[in-house]
């Protein structure tokens, strides 16, 4: 009985493929049902709508506006619901929806980020906040064979660049602060990698702050490069 029952569902699936690849169900819909991501750490989190009208959908599919687009720059707040990829992202506020993760800005709108580290680098060591680079992580390599530090958590975020004209970051080996209460640190995956936004001694030995990723390509936990202070 269980084997008929077997030979029954795997009949269903592939007349369900066949018909799937037949011409019944485009290639885009398949990718639609996809199942929907949920990261718990992004519940109320609070993004910027970036600086152009940011359309919101009544769907993951993006394809049914709600309303007109918001402003630029308006507060938006994440469930902590995704498609695979993190994108396109759900927010609960101003108005339930969908939007594209692409343009979302990681600086809520109307906060101010802290001006200086919370701890000075000399007196690092021993803090909750210290961790040190462990390996070089961007390729080309970044100064003094360390990190890039770029404005926000992306590949394609410009580069930081120091006085003298070269990219900016924590050098290899070096100690960085993590901006998170207490110690904790502020992460977030994009472009397949783990990135983290730190304070840094960048190349004109003043506290810089950027976001710098922390695991080879293809790592979406962990933290490769970067370990706590010893």
């Amino acid at each position: 009985m269980l084997v008929q029952q077997f030979k029954a569902a795997h009949t269903i699936a592939l007349c369900t493929l066949a018909i799937s690849t037949s011409g019944g169900l485009s290639p885009s819909a398949i990718a639609q049902s996809l199942p929907l991501v949920e990261f718990p750490a992004d519940y109320d989190v609070c993004r910027g709508s970036g600086s152009a009208p940011l359309p919101v959908y009544t769907t993951s599919n993006l394809t049914v506006p709600v309303g007109q687009p918001l402003a630029p720059n308006t507060p938006v707040k994440l469930t902590g619901v995704f498609k695979p990829g993190r994108n396109p992202a759900q927010i609960k506020q101003p108005v339930v929806g969908w939007v594209s993760s692409g343009t979302l800005q990681t600086q809520c709108p109307g906060t101010t980020p802290s001006a200086k580290p919370p701890v000075p680098f000399n007196q690092l060591t021993g803090s909750p906040y210290c961790r040190r680079l462990r390996l070089p992580g961007d390729s080309p390599r970044g100064p003094a064979d360390g990190l890039i530090a770029r404005n926000a958590p992306s590949l394609s975020s410009p580069a930081q660049v120091a006085p003298n004209g070269l990219s900016d970051g924590p050098a290899e080996g070096a100690q960085v602060q993590t901006t998170g209460t207490n110690g904790s640190a502020i992460t977030k995956v994009a472009d397949n990698r783990v990135w983290m936004d730190v304070w840094y001694v960048g190349r004109s030995f003043e506290a810089r702050r950027g976001w710098v990723f922390i695991t080879p390509a293809g790592f979406t936990s962990g933290s490769q490069y970067i370990s706590n202070c010893q």
